[in-house]
């Protein structure tokens, strides 16, 4: 049923972390945050991706660099 998620289930509690760490973050900047965690394996997420993540985990983000 559907497309297999990217983040397995044991790394989502750390995503979870990362994202509650930083609620100002833009999109860009928690996907790169996220590729540099040790939990990633280095893995760098697609936006889309990461914005199909965060809304299956109901979790809000910023959607623009301030200016």
């Amino acid at each position: 049923p559907g497309r297999a998620l990217l983040l397995r289930p044991e790394q989502e509690a750390a995503f979870l972390r990362l994202v509650a760490t930083r609620t100002d973050w833009t999109l860009e900047t928690l996907r790169h945050a996220w590729q540099g965690s040790s939990e990633s394996g280095g893995a760098l997420l697609s936006k889309s991706a990461l914005q199909e993540h965060l809304r299956r985990l109901k979790v809000t983000y910023k959607k623009k660099r301030a200016r």
